[in-house]
């Protein structure tokens, strides 16, 4: 059966190939050859075209061979570092606590008990998938923790696990078959969130675990255009700290005592200290004007929020621990009674095992 065009030059090709390795033979003409010589000669020859044709087959062959593990190396994120991964220790409390009812978005792999069956969250993070802004922690979730958040036992596949990001419990991932499925949700749960202010346990949980907290002091509810302002200046450059808000009208807060009254926004940079005076806050006010459609406000707010995540500005020490209230209400008189009421919402506080080594402002 004969070859067609296409074919017979794709044979033609590849010989051309093997000849170039096996090397050229014998140049005696067929002319000047006996009959018994050129019987000879054409059985070498048929023999130099087959090894000519293996030779060019194994070229071509290792050729695709070599194109195909690329393709495959590229598919399986052309030899990046997976994302980190970090263990902790289930009798680490400051670290348990930070990953459960912090503010930075987590997602926890319990380590145990073990299953068999597909980790979504090490095949994503092995090809950088997940979101920058969520930690990805492995933790050893004692019967006794999944007992106290009432939380399932794994089946089939490893529990996935969603905290902090301001939620009052960790909670379960919803099932997902694919990596895809798992980014996706993983994008929307953690998005930024500017969360209303309304009491200390919201302080607390949206502000004081992260570095620095920007607040948003309004008189009324607080504008779209002025919390998107803030947001683009943390961008994804400084996802680690927090953006909550808090209207003056409805509240008091013990850090606001020397701004003055007015009714334009004012943003003011939060953090916790922990040092030889004790427990305490500090606080800098941004003095220019928050505005989403100024340019030029929009440069100075970027420079304030760049200047809070380094650390550096002149912070001012508190003269009290951060505390929110009912507008109408002393902070130093109830300060008590609402923590020791806060506390029984509070499942951080309320969990024994960590009750005696936490502290958070009380």
């Amino acid at each position: 059966m004969g070859r067609g065009p296409i074919a017979q030059a794709s044979v033609e090709i590849i010989r051309l190939i093997g000849k170039a390795i096996v090397g050229g033979g014998d140049s005696r003409t067929t002319s000047k050859l006996s009959r018994a010589e050129r019987k000879t000669q054409g059985a070498t020859e048929s023999a130099r075209a087959d090894r000519e044709l293996f030779a060019g087959l194994g070229v071509v062959g290792g050729i695709c061979l070599l194109i195909v593990c690329l393709f495959s190396f590229q598919a399986s994120g052309g030899g990046k570092p997976s994302q980190p991964i970090e263990a902790i220790q289930i009798s680490d409390a400051a670290a348990v606590r930070a990953a459960l009812f912090g503010a930075t978005p987590v997602l926890i792999e319990c380590t145990t008990p073990r299953v068999s069956g597909r980790n979504l969250m090490r095949e994503a993070a092995a090809e950088q998938l997940l979101p920058d802004s969520v930690r990805l922690i492995s933790l050893d979730c004692a019967p006794r923790l999944l007992e106290h958040f009432n939380l399932p036992a794994p089946q089939r596949a490893p529990l996935l696990l969603q905290a902090g990001h301001g939620m009052s419990a960790p909670q379960v991932v919803a099932r997902h078959t694919t990596t895809q499925s798992l980014v996706r949700h993983l994008s929307r749960w953690a998005s930024p969130a500017v969360p209303i202010l309304n009491s200390t346990l919201d302080l607390r949980r949206h502000c004081l675990s992260r570095t620095v907290c920007l607040v948003l002091l309004t008189s009324g509810v607080a504008s779209t255009s002025a919390k998107k302002a803030v947001l683009a200046a943390v961008g994804k450059s400084h996802r680690e700290l927090g953006v909550a808000t808090l209207n003056r009208k409805t509240h008091t807060a013990s850090f606001t005592a020397q701004l003055p009254e007015t009714s334009r926004p004012v943003l003011l940079a939060l953090r916790s200290t922990d040092d030889a005076n004790g427990l305490g806050g500090e606080a800098r006010a941004f003095k220019g004007v928050i505005s989403g459609t100024d340019s030029d406000t929009q440069i100075e707010l970027d420079a304030f929020v760049s200047t809070c995540a380094k650390g550096a500005g002149e912070f001012v020490r508190l003269d009290a621990l951060p505390q929110i209230v009912p507008a109408g209400e002393r902070s130093g008189a109830n300060a008590g009674q609402q923590m020791q009421s806060e506390e029984l919402y509070d499942p951080l506080l309320s969990f024994k095992r960590y009750q005696q080594e936490t502290r958070l402002w009380y």
